[in-house]
């Protein structure tokens, strides 16, 4: 049994990723996307979390499972329930990233229209807020995650920041499972070459060549907001471009790749 796990960034083209993976004849993708085993449920057991989620899996065969839970790449003591699970599947891991300033936007717009009444409806003010309780580590244990979880689904904190942070959290996967594990996608190169991502990354999974899918995109929120980035209040901008400065940096030179240069 072979195991990939989408882990994110939210809001960085995990669904239509998840998608078109899942159409390929030897991937069985997770049902629903995102599996919550990990950072709620891991106490039920390995078979358990394969039965419920990869239910048309065929035991016996080389079938890729793909498992598409966006949070897993934020909460920092998942990366240990995976290794202790699936190490010696020699598990594949893939980051999707984008501008972390118009990912927290895209984010709140989502967020907003989802959970209406319970977002802060104005995004200078959420961002505001979740710069004054920003913490890269957050979530370091299940108890600090259960009480902020809302029985209706989600959470009721906001993590607009620290799911931009991609280069720290991605390095708790590098140190445990080694770089040639863990793949990074820019979601402007899913949106402008997908034919060239997806071999790449079929590549990356040891997958068939043979294949291509139906390249439709998936859950794309509408910017229904007044607020466009480019027009954000420049002192916010500044906060926010200080907070992603440093992880930034460290992402270019991993992938050799002037980011701030094409974003900022």
């Amino acid at each position: 049994m072979k195991m990939t796990f989408i882990l994110g960034a939210q809001k960085c083209g995990t669904t239509t990723l998840h998608h078109w993976l899942s159409q390929h004849p030897n991937v069985l993708g997770s049902s629903p996307k995102e599996p919550k085993y990990f950072e709620l449920e891991y106490y039920k057991g390995t078979t358990w979390y394969l039965e419920q989620y990869f239910k048309a899996r065929r035991p016996l065969d080389d079938q890729m499972l793909v498992d598409g839970r966006v949070r897993n790449l934020l909460i920092p003591y998942v990366p240990d329930r995976i290794y202790e699970t699936f190490l010696r599947n020699d598990p594949k891991f893939i980051i999707l990233f984008r501008d972390p300033i118009e990912r927290a936007y895209s984010a709140w717009n989502h967020f907003t229209r989802m959970r209406p009444g319970r977002e802060e409806p104005n995004f200078e003010v959420a961002m505001q807020k979740n710069l004054a309780s920003f913490d890269p580590d957050i979530f370091r244990l299940e108890g600090d995650y259960v009480p902020y979880l809302d029985p209706k689904g989600g959470s009721y904190k906001n993590t607009y920041l620290e799911s931009g942070w991609y280069w720290y959290q991605a390095q708790r996967y590098i140190k445990r499972f080694g770089e040639r594990s863990v793949y990074f996608i820019c979601l402007d190169d899913l949106a402008e070459s997908p034919e060239d991502v997806w071999y790449e990354l079929l590549h990356f999974l040891q997958l068939p060549y043979h294949f291509l899918p139906n390249f439709s995109v998936l859950n794309v929120a509408p910017i229904q907001k007044d607020l466009p980035v480019s027009m954000m209040y420049p002192h916010t901008w500044n906060r926010l471009s200080s907070i992603f400065s440093d992880d930034l940096n460290g992402l270019s030179e991993y992938l050799n790749r002037d980011l701030k240069k094409e974003w900022w």
